[in-house]
């Protein structure tokens, strides 16, 4: 669960404590190679939709934004206040 909670902080780009954002970065650590095996995994099975899900789940671990956000999103400094102008 904390987990799962720490993710939506990334995605939504929200302030953590020190201790919040250090196991933040040991989670992402450890899910980015589970989500890029994921892709490899999926993508030799031919099920392509299930791919596109699994890389939009990479693309958001990265970028640390949600699959719905602005592109705008992905660039330093943004907000979404200043996103939606």
């Amino acid at each position: 669960m904390k987990a799962r909670l720490l993710m939506y902080a990334h995605f939504y780009r929200k302030a953590l404590t020190l201790d919040l954002q250090n196991d933040l970065v040991y989670i992402l650590d450890m899910v980015l190679p589970i989500v890029q095996a994921l892709v490899d995994v999926i993508s030799s099975t031919g099920n392509l939709r299930q791919c596109i899900m699994a890389m939009e789940i990479s693309q958001m671990l990265v970028q640390a934004t949600m699959h719905n956000s602005s592109p705008l999103m992905q660039l330093p400094f943004f907000t979404e206040e200043l996103a939606e102008r």
